[in-house]
Order: C-alpha cells, then sequence, then structure tokens
C-alpha cells in the first residue's frame, strides 16, 4: 500500500455515540507517521468506517490513528466479547499443538500455562478477561488479583470465584508499590491507549527481581503479511497499538524493564478465522484455500513459529 503523511482531525460521531482523537505516537510522542494498514471494524463489518494504521516517523512504533478516546471506547466492545468470558468451570489443558512444540523446540509451554514461582508467588493479571487463567494459577497456589476495565468482569471474579479484583487500568490507586512478584499481560497491552505509561507503573508495582510475562500481536508475521486487511488479529479500533519485537523490546526498556524474553508464539485458530473474514469478502485466493486444510494451517503455524515469524509475540522482562 502506497504511504501518505496523516494529520487527522478531530471528530464526534453522534449517530454513534463516541468521539475520535488526533493521537502521537504512544511510545515517542512524535505527532507524524505514515499510513500502512486500513482495515474495517470486522465485529462490525456494515458498519462502513476504515480505520488507519500509522508508523510513526521517527521510532516506527505502529498505532491506530485516528482513534476513539478513553471515554468512548468501550462502545467498540460488545457484551458478548469473548475474551470477558470464561470458557469453563473446568481446568485448561495445554494443548496438542502445544506439547508438539515444546517436545520440539525444548521450550517450555509457559504461556498462559504454567509459571515458575517467584518470591512469595503474588500475581497480578491485567486485562485478565474471563479469569481462566487466574483461577488455574490459584490452583497452583499463587496468591492472585485480578485487573480489567470491565466491571461485569471484575464483579463475576469476585461473586463467583472470591478471586480479589479491581476495576481499571494502571496506574492504579488502589495497587501498592512493590507488591506483586510477577505481572501477566495476555493480549491486553494493545488495548490501552498509553501502554508505556501503563509498563512503567508494571514497573512500580514489582516486586525486587519481580517479572512481567506479557503476549501481543506481531505485525511481522507471515500471517499479516499473508492476509492483510482480513488478519483476525487485527482487530481494529480495538487494538490501538501494534507490536514487532524490535518496538517491544523498545517500549519495555523505555519503562525501565530488562527484556530476557522476546519469541513468536503460534496462533492457528487465528489463520483460520483470517481465511474467514478473507472469504467473506471475496478474498479466495489459491493460497488462500491451500490453508483451508487443517495439516497446512499447522504445518504454515510450525514453520512460521520455527522462522519467529507466527501471529504473537511472547516477551518476559524483569525489573531492574
Amino acid at each position: 500500500m502506497t504511504t501518505q503523511n496523516v494529520r487527522p482531525s478531530l471528530a464526534h460521531d453522534e449517530s454513534r455515540g463516541f468521539d475520535w482523537e488526533d493521537a502521537p505516537c504512544p511510545m515517542c510522542g512524535y505527532d507524524h507517521g505514515q499510513v500502512v494498514m486500513q482495515a474495517p471494524d470486522n465485529d462490525r463489518p456494515r458498519d462502513g468506517r476504515i480505520f488507519a494504521v500509522v508508523e510513526c516517523s521517527r521510532c516506527r512504533l505502529w498505532y491506530t490513528n485516528p482513534r476513539p478516546t478513553e471515554a468512548t471506547i468501550a462502545s467498540f466492545y460488545a457484551d458478548d466479547y469473548r475474551p470477558h468470558h470464561s470458557s469453563s468451570d473446568r481446568p485448561v489443558k495445554t494443548s496438542l499443538f502445544r506439547q508438539w512444540q515444546s517436545a520440539l523446540t525444548g521450550r517450555p509451554c509457559l504461556e498462559r500455562h504454567r509459571l515458575p514461582f517467584v518470591g512469595r508467588g503474588r500475581l497480578l493479571d491485567f486485562g485478565c478477561g474471563g479469569g481462566d487463567f487466574l483461577r488455574r494459577m490459584r490452583e497452583e497456589g499463587w496468591a492472585v488479583t485480578a485487573l480489567d476495565t470491565s466491571s461485569t468482569v471484575i464483579n463475576r471474579l469476585r461473586d463467583q470465584f472470591n478471586i480479589e479484583g479491581h476495576v481499571g487500568t494502571l496506574p492504579h490507586a488502589d495497587l501498592r508499590p512493590g507488591r506483586f512478584d510477577v505481572i501477566t499481560m495476555w493480549a491486553s497491552l494493545e488495548h490501552v491507549h498509553h501502554p508505556l505509561a501503563v509498563l512503567r507503573a508494571v514497573n512500580k508495582l514489582l516486586a525486587p527481581g519481580g517479572r512481567v510475562y506479557l503476549q501481543v500481536h506481531n505485525v511481522d508475521s507471515w500471517a499479516r503479511q499473508r492476509f492483510g486487511r482480513h488478519w483476525y488479529s487485527l482487530d481494529l479500533p480495538r487494538h490501538l497499538t501494534h507490536f514487532r519485537a524490535d518496538t517491544l523490546t523498545t517500549m519495555l526498556e523505555l519503562a525501565g524493564l530488562r527484556v530476557r524474553t522476546m519469541r513468536t508464539l503460534p496462533h492457528p485458530s487465528a489463520i483460520r478465522k483470517s481465511l474467514t473474514l478473507a472469504r467473506r469478502d471475496g478474498a479466495t485466493t489459491l493460497a488462500n484455500r491451500l490453508l483451508g486444510a487443517k495439516p497446512l494451517r499447522l504445518l504454515w503455524s510450525w514453520l512460521g513459529y520455527a522462522m519467529e515469524a507466527s501471529d504473537h509475540l511472547f516477551a518476559m522482562a524483569e525489573k531492574t
């Protein structure tokens, strides 16, 4: 796509009940970028509105601009938004794909499954969603705390599972510095308006030697390059910041965190969902038809993982 200078203006959409803002780069604050992608809200394909992703001309971070304001972005999250719902009350098992991945690479299946104990095992899950991960970690012996912008989610975790929870984002007045040994951020950092401020708050909340584990979508992935605007993980306009390994590393370091692990993680189901979006718009290329076969999707996912070009980035960073 040909890039162009971006100087979007503020706008109010009274018919839909939300406001727009022209945002500077969330990492370096520079206010000039170039359009690198444009796509609709795939949850509202008939809405007719196209959203832009721009690349900062200074630090090369990708971000959505213009974007809904903090006060009105909730209107883009439906009541049945899937991450806000618990999948099951039963323990979640590691998938066969993850087991094969671990066996072939010698790397443990850490993401969302097991974490090593650090200190006294005090864990905060930022953007906790339905709470499946927190319930699993409590069963492992962790002292867990939930944080989410959805009051419905937090009230459910408090009432149904007796999990300590707080409504809001970071920084949060009810969370004291140095309280947590581990903070997890599964597919949540890309949703916030001020990701660098959030990571700096994470640094303050961690105890000495504490760690943050996080996962975000990867715009350098094969899937993003293959599917473009139909890439399921793009998820505009709910995803406000779009990371590559280098920009995620830079942001973590600016927050005072030392990156110890950075790698990509496969997401085969996202490929299937991207194919569904492409077919909906009539993009039935030969490559898409071939990827419709599950064995080929799994093979492509594995090759992307081996080449560090999978859909998601996984990082672990320590408090310095």
